[in-house]
């Protein structure tokens, strides 16, 4: 099965985003910073079905979160807030938060495919955000939060946007826990020349598979959006 996650920074890089994925032609991808209003361009686009789950909550301007689409058959769809501290940013415990509709929510979204008579457990997130690639507490607790539910799943591809460095607790958490199929070469998957930062030495999109699957051919794709595109092959093993 080939499998394809991007952060595709909303509606900045269209015309390189849908262009690069239907060349690609994979069998499921996990996209983050998804806007609403492009769901169904890209679902048209590229010929695919799937679900979609705002991140920004309360924001009328513009709704974005994480997506999931496949060629394929899915079924499952679920999606779960995992952000501890959501309530500090919406709802009636704190209507005085100036960025109560700003800060994006954390919300795992996760499906199975079935491909030839063959299931795979997949999901993708947006993880919390942290400044000049450090860690912060919230991003602690919120990972505490993920973990648990993690737990609930036998089985899984976890794709995402994990603002944290490789090499630092958060990454390195999810990596002790499953297998880190970024290559171990690569040294960034933010794209130098499409990121508003410029060059950052940061990798922080993850493509993290439990022991029941194994990832070859991967890559990171530059020239796509603010971050590269990971490409891979998964195969189940039984």
């Amino acid at each position: 099965m080939k499998l394809i996650s991007v952060n595709v920074e909303k509606s900045r890089h269209l015309d390189r985003v849908i262009p690069f994925l239907k060349e690609q032609q994979a069998d499921i991808i996990c996209l983050q910073e998804l806007c609403e209003q492009d769901v169904e361009l890209f679902k048209r686009e590229l010929k695919m079905e799937g679900e979609f789950i705002a991140m920004n909550a309360g924001e009328q301007a513009m709704q974005w979160g994480v997506g999931l689409l496949s060629h394929y058959p899915l079924s499952g769809f679920k999606s779960t807030l995992y952000d501890t501290f959501a309530a500090d940013y919406m709802g009636e415990y704190a209507p005085h938060k100036k960025t109560m509709t700003r800060r994006p929510l954390c919300h795992l979204l996760s499906a199975r495919i079935q491909q030839n008579g063959v299931t795979y457990s997949v999901a993708t997130t947006h993880f919390t955000w942290a400044p000049d690639g450090k860690v912060t507490d919230e991003q602690r607790v919120n990972l505490k939060s993920l973990s648990v539910l993690l737990d609930g799943f036998p089985e899984l591809i976890l794709c995402g946007d994990f603002n944290a460095v490789r090499g630092t607790e958060i990454f390195d958490a999810l990596a002790t826990r499953y297998t880190d199929n970024i290559p171990a070469e690569a040294t960034t998957t933010l794209d130098g020349n499409l990121h508003r930062a410029g060059p950052l030495p940061y990798v922080v999109d993850g493509m993290f598979t439990s022991k029941e699957y194994v990832a070859t051919s991967v890559r990171v794709v530059d020239g796509v959006s603010d971050h590269c595109a990971i490409v891979a092959e998964i195969e189940r093993v039984f």
